[in-house]
């Protein structure tokens, strides 16, 4: 990483090498954490750890710099490499297994990315693979490898081992974004080491560049020189691309040893810092940004390179860096850095950038309005630190770190608290907005992919004093099987699932999530999606013991509506436009006066040609640009809540896009200020708790041929409430069918809560449901398919 002579790497004067390898030196005692922070090993014996990254699964990649791709697994170091190599002398001084990176489409895939350095005849290069992990297994299958990047130059023949750079990236954008070194010395010889070395300025080679490439392998079109006049793909090249050609692959160049890079998952947009060490002066911070020049060898950090700049331009043809330091006495190697998931820290730490520095053995910040106290590290005394990201432990996000000469993986955690209790809630109904979509940047969220493994921060535009939302959630073309999960920012985090991802197209789910002062929720998803949120209504404390207004009327399930038959005087909607109109007032247990919104359980069931969507509104309004529920094609049916306004004709609206037709159940309603006095229906929310999993025999047994009665008192819903907030979730199915949950004093229920469009899904549905009215507490499982059921509890209504 620093000085570089044509005969020998030299280090500064007391500061060794990054890879110099020599004793393990003593534990160390952090030094300044701030209050609420402390630091835990997490595995030890590692022989040289460079690089972390988190599986979707959990499972934790560790790199061995020797040659080996370690795995942790539930908290322990699986005894066998999931992949090694020998490497021979390509592992000394900074060479060797560098970075990883995990496939965007891994759920279905299993695909993984390799950065290392290889042995050839008079040397070492850089080589960057794919390989795919075996399935179900902790290994990765070596004859799975396909080279995307090859003969970079290493090593040069006159001595050397350092600047490969090394990091790998998957962006928003789903191409593989690598940093590459410019190897110390010119590879072609044309100039000369060190800082007189401007192999980062000849786009003939890949030296000293961000290259960016499809996961295949393939130039993106819109790379800053795909179309040049003498571009040519040099991906497999090396030395032997000619001088006169300029590379397809580069998407950024004058960098000096971009060492590592980091992706803000915070934003769909392809945002990412480049942190590039510097020669003997400063160290530097770039923003990742396409066809940018940052200038080195003319330049380091903010300041004209010491060893000269003969035969450079003007200092404004670069793009500068965003923040360097000098070396004395704030180190003089940076190296990994990681972005703060927001709502994951204390707030003032939303935005921010942590970074650190290896031979200072500290990490600093970068807050969000770019500035960065050196003066006052967030942590000293942490050792070598060569790489971080943040993972989630059971409870919490942390930052992981490779100490690279302890041989340790370690990790930094908040002290974290859990979300207080909350009670005594009402509901005030809105017409549904959208907040927050990735396809196309409403609330901030970028245009892109959210990456598996990864929350989000979502602003839901609350009006002060609220505490909650009733929202839906959908994830958009998911890579793969998993899910979602939605808690209050700044407390723990919350494993319970409320969106599973569909094997095509799209699946929301309703969901009431905790917000905090600013009206902010956090997501996390164990897969890569678009993701889009709705807003159906806001909870506030109730204003009074017995006002009605929007106080829940838990009501027996009913059928409202059907349209896969006629309309009739039972059966209400008539067609007008793109949508019907369907009456609701003085209809399944709604009185004529004092409503503000019906609550139902909505099924689509979509038509063989394709898949579509179900927006529910106010017959009175235009039709919001939001959705209830999406229908992938051919035949699929799919539940969800809504909570509708009314038009003060007492009448909602149905949009469906591709003619499927649906079924509504009245499960409730919301009073309005005209309404009578009323001293119940107010919500409370509880820590998600599961209680029914029919695969383990939690609660109940599988459903079918048998109908399951379960009492949800006195834990952890109290004796004498009126209805529940539940999560039902159908799993292994033996085809299309539907389970619906009733009082448990009903002998029977012909409503839906879940529908399921085939075998072997898993499918979620959020849910209200009155309980029975016999004061046992009781409800009802019943389905006309046999299938597990998993229930968790959410809240309930006074």
């Amino acid at each position: 990483m620093r000085r570089f002579t044509r005969l020998a790497v030299v280090a500064l004067a007391g500061v060794p090498l990054i890879w110099s390898g020599g004793a393990t030196p003593a534990a160390h005692a952090v030094v300044g954490l701030p209050a609420g922070f402390s630091e835990q090993v997490v595995v030890s014996g590692l022989t040289d750890p460079t690089s972390v990254e988190g599986l979707p699964d959990g499972r934790i990649v560790v790199l061995e710099k020797v040659g080996r791709v370690r795995i942790v697994k539930n908290g322990a170091l699986v005894a066998t490499a999931a992949l090694s190599k020998s490497l021979g002398a390509c592992s000394g001084g900074e060479q060797g297994f560098l970075g990883f990176a995990v496939d965007a489409s891994f759920n279905t895939n299993r695909f993984v990315y390799l950065y290392y350095t290889r042995p050839v005849t008079g040397g070492c290069v850089n080589r960057v693979s794919r390989f795919q992990f075996n399935a179900g297994s902790d290994t990765i299958n070596a004859a799975s490898e396909l080279v995307l990047i090859d003969n970079v130059p290493g090593t040069v023949t006159d001595g050397g081992s350092n600047h490969n750079g090394g990091d790998l990236e998957i962006g928003p954008d789903g191409f593989l974004y690598v940093s590459i070194g410019d190897s110390g010395c010119d590879p072609r010889r044309n100039s000369d080491c060190a800082g007189l070395n401007d192999a980062a300025q000849d786009n003939s080679i890949l030296n000293g560049k961000i290259v960016r490439i499809a996961t295949n392998g393939t130039s993106p079109s819109d790379n800053p020189y795909f179309s040049h006049g003498t571009s040519a793909n040099c991906r497999l090249a090396g030395l032997a691309a000619s001088p006169a050609v300029v590379c397809r692959e580069i998407f950024a160049n004058g960098l000096r040893n971009p060492y590592r890079i980091a992706f803000d998952t915070n934003t769909s947009n392809t945002r990412f810092f480049i942190n590039d060490v510097g020669q003997g002066a400063r160290e530097e911070i770039d923003r990742g940004q396409l066809g940018a020049n940052y200038g080195w060898r003319c330049r380091e950090g903010r300041i004209a390179n010491p060893a000269g700049t003969t035969g450079c331009p003007a200092a404004n043809a670069f793009v500068e860096p965003i923040s360097d330091y000098a070396h004395d006495p704030y180190g003089s190697a940076i190296t990994g850095g990681a972005f703060v998931p927001n709502g994951a820290w204390p707030a003032a730490y939303d935005g921010s950038y942590l970074f650190a520095d290896g031979t200072e053995g500290a990490i600093y910040v970068m807050n969000s309005a770019g500035a960065v106290n050196y003066n006052a590290p967030f942590a000293r005394e942490l050792g070598y630190v060569a790489h971080m990201t943040f993972l989630p432990t059971a409870d919490r996000w942390a930052l992981y770190y490779t100490d690279y000469g302890a041989g340790a993986l370690r990790r930094i955690v908040y002290n974290t608290p859990a979300a207080a209790p909350v009670s005594n809630l009402v509901l005030d109904v809105i017409t549904p907005k959208r907040v927050y979509d990735t396809r196309s940047d409403v609330g901030g969220a970028g245009r892109g992919l959210m990456l598996g493994g990864t929350s989000r921060l979502v602003n839901t535009q609350a009006p002060a004093g609220a505490t909650a939302a009733l929202v839906n959630i959908t994830m958009v073309s998911p890579r793969g099987g998993g899910f979602l999960t939605a808690w209050q920012p700044r407390t723990r985090l919350n494993a319970t699932s409320i969106v599973n991802s569909p094997t095509a197209g799209a699946a929301a789910n309703a969901a009431i999530v905790r917000l905090d002062g600013s009206g902010n929720f956090n997501i996390r998803t164990s897969v890569s999606t678009g993701l889009v949120v709705d807003v159906m209504g806001y909870y506030r404390a109730a204003t009074g013991a017995s006002v009605p207004t929007g106080r829940m009327h838990a009501v027996v399930p009913t059928r409202l509506v059907d349209t896969r038959v006629g309309a009739s005087a039972s059966n209400s909607y008539a067609v007008s436009g793109d949508h019907l109109v369907i009456d609701v007032i003085e209809r399944a247990g709604l009185p004529a006066s004092g409503v503000a919104a019906v609550v139902v359980s909505a099924t689509a069931y979509s038509t063989s040609a394709g898949g579509g969507y179900l927006t529910l509104y106010p017959s009175s309004a235009a039709r919001p640009p939001v959705s209830n529920l999406n229908t992938a094609p051919g035949g699929d049916r799919r539940s969800n809540l809504a909570v509708v306004p009314l038009a003060n004709d007492g009448t909602i609206a149905a949009f469906t896009n591709n003619g499927s037709a649906i079924t509504l159940d009245v499960v409730g309603w919301i009073g309005s200020s005209s309404g009578p006095a009323f001293s119940g229906g107010a919500l409370t929310l509880i820590a998600p708790t599961r209680r029914i999993d029919s695969r383990t025999g939690l609660g109940i047994g599988a459903l079918g041929s048998a109908v399951r009665t379960f009492t949800v008192s006195p834990s952890p819903i109290p004796a004498g409430r009126s209805a529940v907030v539940q999560n039902v979730t159908i799993a292994q199915p033996s085809g299309a069918g539907n389970v619906v949950a009733y009082p448990g004093d009903l002998a029977t229920s012909a409503v839906t809560t879940v529908a399921i469009g085939g075998a072997n899904q898993v499918r979620p549905t959020f849910a209200i449901t009155k309980l029975a009215g016999n004061g046992s507490n009781t409800l009802r499982y019943a389905a006309n398919v046999s299938t597990h059921v998993i229930v968790d509890f959410f809240g309930y209504y006074s």
